[in-house]
């Protein structure tokens, strides 16, 4: 059986539009807060390293 890693909860502060923004997405997309916010910050640093490379 695969052992999970456990990764250490981060608590965010959202500012109110933002935070407000945040959940209207992740309540459109059926998932979580969580899920989303990690997937916009993948995208972020996607774009981010690629910017660094080019």
């Amino acid at each position: 059986m695969e052992k999970k890693q456990h990764v250490k909860p981060y608590p965010i502060r959202f500012t109110e539009g933002v935070g407000d923004w945040v959940r209207e997405q992740a309540k459109v997309q059926d998932r979580s807060i969580n899920y989303v916010v990690n997937k916009m910050l993948e995208q972020v640093k996607e774009a981010s390293e690629q910017k660094q490379t080019a």
